[in-house]
Order: structure tokens, then sequence, then C-alpha cells
């Protein structure tokens, strides 16, 4: 499983996203003290209105996984895509993770 895959946001509605299993790759042990941070932007790579940047993710527990809500009134369109950049910083070692996110109107 990768730890931040691609994923669908919903138009109108918050949107949770998650990093899973941050682990540290020579020992693998989870992290779960880290500083990881979400932004997403347009393929311009311009910030996306509506949302404070960067979004802090916090830890879940204990098994590596942080999450961030998105705010419901962020400036997507449905159907476009969007780029994300999720990073993790703990003990000194930075790790990023580009997600490739797209836009869709809420069923519910």
């Amino acid at each position: 499983m990768k730890p931040c895959s691609d994923l669908t946001l919903y138009v109108g509605s918050n949107n949770v996203i998650e990093l899973r299993s941050l682990t540290n790759a020579v020992t693998g042990a989870e992290i779960n003290d880290a500083t990881v941070t979400a932004v997403i932007t347009d393929l311009l790579d311009v910030e996306l209105p509506g949302q404070v940047w960067p979004l802090a993710m916090v830890p879940t527990g204990t098994d590596g996984t942080y999450q961030g809500t998105l705010e419901a009134g962020l400036a997507i369109s449905n159907g476009k895509q969007y780029k994300g950049t999720v990073t993790a910083i703990s003990d000194g070692i930075e790790r990023t993770w580009y997600p490739v996110l797209e836009a869709d109107k809420d069923n519910v």
C-alpha cells in the first residue's frame, strides 16, 4: 500500500487527507511524532483558495497515520485534476509525496 495515494476530492464538502504507515526505513518503526503538512495546487502550481496552507496533519494514533481536514469551501471544480504535496519531517529527515487529486461532485 502506498502511504499517500491518489484520491478524490468532493466538491463542496470537507475532505480528509491521510498519510498512512509513516515508518523509519532503516528500523521499520512507526513514526508518530513527525511534522506533516499538505498543500494542494492547480496544475500551474498555484495554491488553491479556500484553505490556509500548508495544512498541518496530525497523528491519529500509534501506527504512523496522519490526517488533515480540507475546508468545504476549497476552490475545486468537478472533473479537474490537482496536485498534492505531502511532506513529513522527523529527526531532520524529510520525505515528500506528490499525489494526484481529482475533484468530483458529492453525491451524498
